[in-house]
């Protein structure tokens, strides 16, 4: 269901950014892959960092750090239109 709606937004706007928390990094990046396989996006830009999720302990100061990745995505130049269509 993403799949098609980002099918549907990548046409429409040209390009798309995706970003993941933790443990939905790998859910977006087999669906950024699976975009470009199917020639529908090509790769910009992928940046990652880490950010504070929540405080632990106030007094403390202990925190929770959690990776997060970016990925840029823009429409393929050659969009297949089986793939268009099928959308």
């Amino acid at each position: 269901m993403i799949y098609s709606l980002l099918q549907r937004y990548i046409k429409q706007y040209n390009s798309v950014e995706l970003f993941a928390l933790g443990m939905a990094i790998p859910t977006v990046i087999t669906i950024a892959e699976t975009l470009k396989r199917n020639g529908l996006a090509v790769e910009k830009k992928i940046s990652t960092c880490t950010v504070v999720s929540k405080l632990v302990d106030v007094e403390n100061g202990r925190i929770v750090l959690k990776a997060q990745i970016a990925i840029l995505l823009e429409k393929a130049e050659k969009i297949e239109e089986t793939a268009v269509a099928a959308a």
